[in-house]
């Protein structure tokens, strides 16, 4: 075993890990797909270190496997003694073996819109490995009206929170991305190759212009494929038709406590456009 100082140096030296951190909703699904369309990246998500050990595909060991053919079957380890920090080794370790980049997609939306005390909440995951490898983290942001409507118009979130709960759960997720990078998801939508760059120079991935002809073919990644969501019939990136806000939800989201604020982080308007 390293001692500290030992393990502290060999962490200081190893290639960073770009982290995307999201909350659910915010258009994260696309920007991965996006980010696994450069040459030699491989996006490992939704990824928590707390998520009940399962060999779905939500496991980063079977995603190395099915989709990028990085773990071989009898490496799977018994459900009883997967681990999370183990199986970010493998993938990681394979993936530098074959000079492939992997990008973790953090699951944020268990750390600030599921459990409790939001007030409290963090990047637990990250924080989890910062300690085994250099991370490279970026935030990913939607404006909060746009993306409690798209909760509302997916069934497994829709109702489940109210304007002052979802809020609760933005901000601390705005406050915690206060130093990091931001992309908008409105600024990709908008402008898809000059953001490309942005996430590239904040990531230090290499930037090919071809991602924007290869994405749509990209089908690895975790997210609402299938859901027939607006962003999932998008085969051409652009921005979406801003959806009719109902008064009585413009004027819930003005008088919650941290909308403001929170606008203010990211830099958004009162409402979107």
């Amino acid at each position: 075993m390293l001692d500290w100082p030992a393990a502290i140096i060999y962490v200081m030296n190893q290639p960073k890990i770009p982290v995307l951190h999201a909350l659910a909703r915010s258009g994260s699904t696309l920007i991965a797909r996006c980010i696994n369309s450069l040459p030699n990246v491989a996006v490992f998500g939704e990824l928590h270190y707390a998520a009940r050990p399962r060999y779905g595909q939500f496991n980063p060991l079977v995603q190395g496997r099915d989709w990028y053919g990085l773990i071989d079957k009898h490496e799977l380890p018994p459900l009883e003694s997967y681990n999370f920090h183990d199986a970010i080794d493998l993938v990681v370790a394979r993936c530098r073996e074959r000079q492939v980049q992997p990008v973790l997609r953090d699951w944020n939306h268990r750390d600030f819109m599921i459990e409790g005390r939001a007030s409290r909440a963090s990047f637990k995951t990250a924080r989890r490995i910062v300690n085994r490898y250099p991370l490279q983290q970026i935030a990913l942001t939607r404006h909060p009206i746009s993306q409690w409507l798209s909760f509302q118009n997916f069934e497994p979130l829709r109702n489940r929170y109210t304007v002052k709960d979802f809020m609760r759960g933005y901000l601390a997720y705005a406050n915690q991305c206060r130093d990091l990078p931001v992309i908008r998801y409105e600024d990709f939508c908008a402008e898809p190759e000059q953001t490309m760059k942005v996430i590239c120079t904040h990531t230090g991935l290499v930037y090919d212009p071809e991602f924007i002809s290869r994405w749509p073919a990209n089908r690895n990644v975790t997210g609402d494929l299938g859901s027939g969501s607006r962003g999932d019939q998008m085969t051409v990136i652009q921005k979406l038709r801003s959806r009719s806000i109902p008064s009585q939800i413009q004027a819930e989201f003005e008088d919650a406590p941290g909308y403001r604020e929170a606008l203010e982080i990211f830099d958004y308007d009162l409402t979107p456009h």
